[in-house]
């Protein structure tokens, strides 16, 4: 008994939306493979945002290079990134102690 119309296009549809459901599938394991690649590009975005927000400052490291002699400046860099990343890692501590005073 041949197929109507209908019941082949009911058919059909079935078939592209489990292929929908497949290629969906498909895409999310490769999008989560760039998932840390659109996590690096946005850093870089918000980087040249801030960069093009505070231009004083990058003029200024600008100078500073310019000024001090370069050995100093590696030595002296070493020593700002570590007090840095100390900062950062004291804040919540900071922001703790700050709460509780209140």
């Amino acid at each position: 008994m041949p197929q109507s119309h209908e019941q082949h296009l009911l058919r059909r549809r079935e078939q592209l939306v489990a292929r929908s459901g497949q290629l969906r599938g498909e895409l999310a394991i490769q999008a989560g493979d760039l998932a840390p690649q659109g996590l690096l590009t946005g850093g870089a975005r918000r980087a040249w945002e801030w960069v093009q927000q505070h231009p004083q400052w990058v003029v200024g490291g600008v100078v500073l290079v310019l000024a001090i002699r370069p050995q100093r400046i590696l030595r002296w860099s070493g020593r700002l990134l570590a007090a840095w990343q100390i900062a950062r890692r004291a804040a919540p501590l900071w922001r703790s102690l700050l709460n509780r005073s209140r």
